[in-house]
């Protein structure tokens, strides 16, 4: 929620190592994606997916009145 609107967000989390354990193992770093002005989140899958396939999260989301995210005026 941002100032009263829902924005709409994808986190892409890496696949857990299959050597580490989850007592053990330590949050991976995290990426926050945003897209430029006129843009959606949804054009920024597959850079994510890349970047959570090398131990990435990637948390990529759309702007208040932008994609799926709500807020009046639209675009």
């Amino acid at each position: 929620e941002c100032s009263g609107s829902q924005c709409g967000a994808t986190l892409y989390l890496p696949k857990p190592s299959k050597t580490s354990t989850s007592s053990s193992s330590s949050p991976p770093p995290v990426i926050v994606a945003a897209h430029g002005l006129g843009g959606e989140r949804i054009w920024l899958g597959k850079f994510a997916s890349v970047f959570a396939e090398h131990g990435f999260a990637v948390l990529t989301f759309d702007y208040r009145h932008w994609g799926s995210s709500d807020g009046l005026p639209r675009q």
